[in-house]
């Protein structure tokens, strides 16, 4: 291609950069952040601007890295809370189940058709720039990880 514009060929570089890196990520990229749709970008992730906690619990829920029933099963620690005040397993994907959690505030997820059902909006939550800002909002309103499924 020839580009007479010099702008014409530093956006061209930069969407061919892009799709090179996204390639690369996929490649490179596990399968908890597949099942997400988490996507590489270019500098920092917009994540990060988020309140340190609520980032250690969205990232604890994208990977299954973190409080979570199975984890302390696993490596047999006898003093660990197990449950959600609720009465049910502490797994990644509980903070949307969790009755008690919906009774405190729902999550605010876009509208059909692009999330039709729980498993869409989960994806959405955890694999979006906007869906974890709605995660960090829904944190602070309801205060979910320090009143309803608590640490210790």
């Amino acid at each position: 291609m020839v580009y007479s514009d010099g702008s014409k060929l530093q956006h061209h570089t930069q969407e061919r950069f892009q799709a090179s890196l996204q390639g690369y990520w996929a490649s490179l990229k596990k399968d908890v952040y597949r099942g997400v749709g988490v996507l590489m970008t270019k500098g920092p992730p917009p994540e990060l601007a988020l309140p340190r906690k609520h980032l250690g619990h969205l990232l604890a829920a994208r990977t299954g890295h973190g409080d979570f029933a199975a984890y302390h099963q696993r490596w047999n620690h006898q003093d660990a809370l197990l449950t959600c005040s609720c009465g049910r397993d502490k797994t990644p994907e509980h903070f949307f189940f969790c009755w008690k959690g919906r009774r405190a505030g729902r999550i605010s997820t876009p509208p059909p058709p692009l999330c039709v059902g729980p498993k869409e909006a989960i994806t959405w939550i955890l694999g979006t720039k906007e869906g974890a800002k709605a995660f960090s909002s829904w944190c602070s309103k309801t205060a979910f990880f320090n009143t309803i499924q608590r640490r210790f």
